[in-house]
């Protein structure tokens, strides 16, 4: 019996209810009959693209089932109504944070919710969302590297374990940028 003088059974029963749909609200969920895939650097055998405290990392890839923060599906590019050359333009959106997806800011990739189309934020949001896939700057078969949709000039690539856009100046850019992508369920 429930016995403290400021807490009653009704507060109690809202208290574990409003816990209850913050834990949904911020839990990853589960992953819809979508194809996902994983992302391995090239140049760093088991390590994989990952998102940890929002941003864009690479880590060791996971043994396996659950993916977690490390999968990611290609879908149609985000920018695709703002060009009318959509070939290979893609975004990736979050396995396990359905409508969130990696975009650059300030260089840095980070993961970020889709903002609603009214909001301020959502042309450069789609643009920062979008990459085109081409075929890997390391030449190794069947590698992939990404482009910046709107910094054409600037790849998808990793750098001290982080995730950034940079520009083919660096010596190291195409080992960087050159991914091998896995399917998985």
């Amino acid at each position: 019996m429930l016995s403290h003088p400021h807490i009653s059974w009704r507060k109690l029963v809202l208290a574990v209810v409003a816990c209850a749909i913050g834990v949904a609200l911020f839990m990853p969920t589960a992953a819809n009959a979508a194809n996902y895939n994983i992302f391995k650097p090239l140049n760093i055998p088991g390590y994989c693209i990952r998102h940890a405290y929002l941003l864009g990392e690479i880590s060791p890839c996971p043994a396996g089932s659950p993916y977690g923060d490390f999968a990611f599906e290609q879908v149609p590019g985000l920018a695709s109504d703002r060009t009318s050359n959509t070939s290979g333009l893609i975004s990736f959106e979050s396995r396990n944070f359905p409508g969130w997806y990696l975009r650059h800011e300030y260089g840095r990739i980070k993961l970020a919710p889709r903002p609603s189309t009214n909001d301020p934020s959502y042309d450069l949001f789609v643009r920062d969302a979008s990459f085109y896939r081409k075929p890997g700057l390391s030449g190794v078969s069947g590698g992939v590297s990404y482009r910046s949709f709107n910094f054409p000039t600037q790849w998808l690539r990793h750098s001290d374990y982080h995730l950034y856009i940079s520009e083919q100046t660096s010596w190291n850019l195409a080992n960087d940028a050159t991914f091998q992508v896995i399917g998985v369920p």
